[in-house]
């Protein structure tokens, strides 16, 4: 059989005449190649659907519905639009639909030069349309498919969803289908997350497309296509052994791979132990036996050096026991570490630490500190921890002797820290609002000052015109009368002229009389009219100045519970910061003192040990504190050496051992949904978000311009709460609950940002101002002010007390991507198409921009209680950021 091409077609159509036009589709379609098959019955979805969708759909579908014509189901076909049914059943060459797609009379479709990048269809597709419709046009169930997603390429690792955990501790990005976590205490990556049912060990098969942590950290969403998986934090715990046969207050040292314990007594000298067992590797007899006062263990094992309350030291062969020749005396020293390639000593006197070379027999370099009490040198050589009488450790640049950075506290107290630092910057965020309440209060009642004014003015003014308007009404409404009285006798004079002969002088007369009526008559209204208005100016400026008053004594309610408000809100805030102020300037007590410290292997973390029998770890990056060991009781003496990697080994002097915990684990706790017809996730999840209170999780999808779903879920359990379908008409893009957990902010691809109450599901705001995606939501801390972010550039903030915009923030040249509110303030951390990362005020006044990145941003993310900021993007590299100071602080780059 002969092949036409549309274009063949179109061109033998065009001379033809409408009516031999139409026949001639008709004999067309019948003449067409019709696919095998086609004599059975045509299923919508599967043989017409398909080619409709590209083609006609994007037109007309549940969002997009030109001349009212939807075209996804056969029963929208027939309802038809502004033009009436699409389709006559068992009457193609009748129906409207292929008349448009044969490009009949004046409706061709699609038509040229569209911007869904539609082409007519094929002859094929053309009689498969018709055969559909003249077989009855029946109705057809959309089938879901299961979805059967393969590993992506391993070049495809665009950062599309970054969060942090509130603390600002850790950090997680994803790239392509693979989820990173990162510790921004140490700057370094910790153990991808993997799905263990995947062989591409990826966490998701598709796209990670959304992140954000629960409240306490402890749980981590993420969504793909038709999925979100939840992500649980395993935290391991320390454990103790107590070693056989130690005597109490021992004084005692760990080899520096932990399987050795060198002890020493008055009674029984310097021994070498199993550190496991306790038991006897050696004695020294002819080491000291009184008076020692440190001792140390070289890198390699072999060697211990013993320092005496006099400043003496001595080195010893721990293979035999026997004396080394190296030995010298810093009366004073206190304390004495090994340097990591065994060459040289790092002695504690009371002005600083002395490095002494062993090879050279002197002292290589002094570094000035207070009341050290112990130090360790780190693996590679390049820092030096000192432990001092202030309860702090200070790092030091071991070639140079600059300080690096002071580590002191706990985890426990810089939580502590970041509380009361939120609860300062809350209430002051309080504090500003109802302060400017009264600032907006104030400037009313100046305005009602101007406004009193001038009704008291036009009162007056009323009043004192009042009379002579009064007055005019009179002789107005007497020249009315005469007139009147003129114009009837101007009438009977015409009246009375004979039959057939008006008499013109009295015609003239009444014409006269009429036109004066007419002026009298206006005069008198006039006169009448000024008096009204002279009346309703009084009433008027009178009934003003009620309400007036009325109002005045609103806002003076009013500002007076905006001053009571404020002054609590200060109140709070005082207390706060001075608790606060008490909790930096809190000293430990004398007791309290550093007994020993050491780097971990990787030196990215230093740990100290303290009298009170707490054991202390840091990071070497930040200086942050990571954790916290308790040996629960005091100790006086005690040795800790690195385990693993980021794992420490201590010994106390009650002859317990301490190893810290494991590193956190992530695991796969469950998967919400699945790429199976049953999930109810009918596209990719682009918003996850946890309620405040972590109990509940709030999901966002939908099918792109055809709906926008929202899906809230039972954290601890799986189970879907509640469904909102349709929340918006295109994808929702972005979620945020606000902080008491009542109401879900919502952005979506429809233009649109919503507001609805989580409970009842009922909506609350309807935001409009956007003119393309919306594709970030957030809440201010105290709720009263959610900002949005718009691919139109442009971020607005709106007044959750009313519903109403209020401000307009430019400045963006592409998409804003994301944003955040961060901590309890007014400042928003934003990212964006135009490659920048930037920190602005709600009130549309920037506080800084980051430097200009290579690549398109999109997404960015700060912390509750921390100023650290992350953003991410096409370039595939996670920035960490001060965002205080707006310095980049490290990046993290994909493997």
């Amino acid at each position: 059989m002969r092949s036409f091409s549309p274009a063949f077609l179109k061109k033998s159509a065009s001379f033809l005449h409408p009516v031999l036009g139409r026949l001639f589709w008709s004999v067309i379609l019948l003449l067409a190649p019709v696919p095998q098959g086609s004599a059975a019955d045509l299923d919508f979805f599967k043989d017409i659907h398909p080619f409709l969708q590209p083609n006609c759909i994007p037109c007309h579908n549940k969002t997009t519905t030109k001349a009212k014509l939807n075209l996804e189901t056969p029963e929208l076909i027939k309802k038809g639009g502004e033009s009436g049914p699409g389709l006559v059943p068992g009457k193609a060459a009748d129906s409207l639909m292929v008349q448009s797609a044969a490009h009949q009379g004046d409706s061709a479709m699609p038509p040229k030069d569209n911007k869904s990048g539609a082409v007519d269809l094929t002859p094929a597709q053309l009689a498969l349309l018709s055969s559909w419709i003249n077989q009855g046009a029946k109705t057809s169930v959309k089938r879901v498919e299961t979805v059967a997603l393969h590993a992506l390429p391993k070049g495809v690792q665009p950062i599309y969803s970054v969060a942090m955990t509130p603390d600002g501790r850790t950090a997680a990005c994803g790239r392509g289908g693979e989820l990173f976590l990162y510790d921004l205490a140490t700057r370094q990556a910790l153990a991808p997350l993997k799905d263990p049912a995947l062989k591409s060990g990826a966490a998701h098969e598709e796209i990670v497309h959304s992140l954000h942590f629960s409240p306490d950290g402890n749980r981590l969403a993420s969504g793909g296509f038709r999925e979100v998986k939840i992500w649980r934090r395993e935290q391991g715990a320390p454990s103790f052994q107590t070693i056989p046969g130690i005597p109490p207050n021992l004084t005692g040292v760990l080899s520096p791979d932990g399987s050795q314990l060198l002890v020493w007594n008055a009674a029984d000298g310097l021994r070498l132990l199993e550190a496991s067992t306790g038991a006897l590797i050696r004695l020294l007899p002819e080491a000291p036996k009184t008076g020692v006062k440190a001792l140390s263990v070289s890198p390699d094992g072999a060697s211990c050096a013993v320092c005496t309350e006099d400043g003496a030291w001595t080195l010893w062969s721990l293979a035999d026991g026997q004396k080394r020749p190296e030995s010298g005396a810093l009366p004073g020293a206190t304390a004495l570490s090994w340097t990591p390639d065994g060459k040289s000593l790092v002695f504690c006197l009371a002005d600083g630490v002395r490095v002494w070379s062993l090879p050279e027999a002197k002292v290589l370099r002094e570094i000035k500190v207070p009341n050290p009490r112990a130090s360790s040198v780190s693996g590679n050589g390049s820092l030096l921890a000192v432990a001092c009488g202030d309860c702090a450790v200070h790092l030091f640049d071991f070639a140079s002797g600059k300080p690096v950075l002071e580590m002191r506290g706990s985890k426990k107290s810089e939580q502590s820290l970041a509380k009361l630092e939120w609860e300062v910057a809350s209430a002051g965020l309080d504090a500003a609002h109802h302060a400017s309440l009264t600032a907006r209060i104030d400037v009313q009642n100046k305005l009602f000052d101007i406004q009193v004014k001038k009704a008291q003015e036009a009162i007056a003014t009323a009043k004192k015109e009042l009379p002579d308007k009064k007055k005019a009404v009179f002789p107005a409404q007497k020249a009315r009368e005469e007139a009147e009285k003129a114009l009837d006798e101007a009438t009977a004079a015409v009246a009375a002229a004979p039959e057939g002969k008006p008499d013109a002088a009295a015609i003239a007369k009444k014409k006269e009389a009429t036109t004066k009526l007419a002026t009298a008559v206006a005069a008198a209204n006039s006169a009448a009219a000024a008096v009204i208005s002279a009346e309703n100016h009084v009433k008027d400026g009178e009934e003003q100045l009620q309400n007036i008053a009325a109002s005045r004594e609103t806002n003076a309610a009013n500002r007076t519970q905006a001053e009571a408000d404020q002054e609590r809100a200060k109140k709070v805030q005082s207390v706060a910061q001075a608790a606060l102020d008490g909790l930096k300037a809190a000293k430990p007590k004398n007791e309290i003192q550093l007994l020993a410290v050491a780097f971990s292997k990787d030196n990215h973390s230093v740990a100290a040990i303290y009298s009170d029998g707490r054991q202390q770890v840091w990071s070497t990056s930040s200086g942050d504190a990571l954790g916290t060991l308790h040996y629960g009781a005091p100790l006086v003496s005690a040795s800790v050496v690195p385990l693993s990697e980021s794992r420490f080994l201590s010994l106390g002097s009650d002859g317990r051992l301490a190893k810290t915990a494991h590193p956190d684990q992530w695991k796969l706790e469950r998967t919400l949904g699945g790429t199976d017809s049953g999930s109810p996730f009918v596209d990719r999840v682009s918003a996850v978000r946890f309620s405040p209170d972590g109990l509940m999780l709030a999901t966002g999808g939908g099918e792109s311009s055809r709906s926008g779903d929202v899906h809230l879920w039972e954290t601890l359990s799986g189970k879907l709460l509640q469904t909102w379908k349709d929340k918006h008409n295109d994808t929702v893009l972005a979620l945020d609950f606000s902080p008491d957990g009542l109401w879900l902010a919502s952005g979506g691809a429809d233009r649109m940002g919503r507001v609805t109450e989580v409970a009842t599901a009922k909506p609350l705001y309807l935001l409009e101002a956007h003119t393309h995606h919306v594709m970030g939501v957030a809440f201010r801390a105290d709720g009263r002010i959610l900002a949005t972010a718009g691919a139109d550039g442009v971020v607005n903030t709106w007044d959750m007390s009313s519903g109403e915009r209020a401000k307009k923030i430019i400045g963006w040249n592409k998409e804003v991507t994301s944003l955040q509110f961060l901590g309890a303030s007014s400042k928003i951390v934003t990212s964006a198409a135009d490659n920048q990362v930037r920190i602005v005020n709600d009130d549309g006044t920037e506080v800084r921009s980051m430097a200009k990145l290579p690549d398109f941003v999109q997404a960015a993310a700060g912390a509750k209680t921390s100023p650290l900021i992350i953003g991410g993007g096409e370039d595939s590299i996670l920035r960490l950021w001060n965002g205080s100071t707006g310095a980049e602080l490290t990046q993290f780059t994909a493997p």
